[in-house]
């Protein structure tokens, strides 16, 4: 963050190895001391099996209006899209399920979200998600979807996927 805060995940193996969880840290000082937010205790079956779609995080981004809104999001492998408040000391909201104009459920179809990017247009964040669905945006405010990009074409063969690094200029 343009304040010099850190945000990081971490993974905590439990007494069964290899699993464990994850939890969403974040440091004030450079580094050198760490705290919990309060997004903690995200499940991951096994931590070495990438494609158990668990709740392992793939992304941090800081909100570009930091310095008034102090928001941090955090994306899950397995689609699920958090915000964090209060540099990280809000409870976190979920945010809508991402859904294809197909009406496919990310989350509830073993897909997977790879990347995430986020723009401030003066008033409102707007979240891009590169997915193996597609690529989704949602601007951040009350009654807001996700938009599919439809930029996914399906080929003869069932096994396609499609993910894409999305960076705002």
């Amino acid at each position: 963050a343009p304040d010099g805060t850190i945000f990081a995940s971490v993974w905590t193996e439990l007494d069964e190895a290899p699993w464990g969880e994850w939890a969403i840290m974040t440091s004030t000082d450079g580094g050198f001391t760490w705290d919990e937010t309060t997004l903690t205790g995200l499940e991951d079956g096994n931590v070495l099996d990438w494609y158990d779609g668990g709740e392992t995080p793939v992304d941090i981004v800081i909100s570009p209006n930091w310095p008034d809104d102090n928001t941090v999001y955090v994306g899950i492998l397995n689609g699920e899209v958090y915000r964090l408040g209060n540099a990280g000391e809000a409870d976190p909201v979920k945010l809508i399920p991402i859904v294809d104009s197909d009406g496919v459920d990310l989350t509830f179809n073993d897909g997977f979200l790879y990347d995430l990017d986020i723009f401030w247009d003066g008033s409102n964040n707007w979240i891009a998600a590169a997915t193996d669905l597609d690529v989704f945006i949602i601007k951040d405010a009350l009654f807001e979807s996700w938009r599919d990009f439809e930029m996914a074409t399906e080929t003869d063969s069932e096994d396609w996927a499609w993910a894409v690094q999305v960076d705002f200029a």
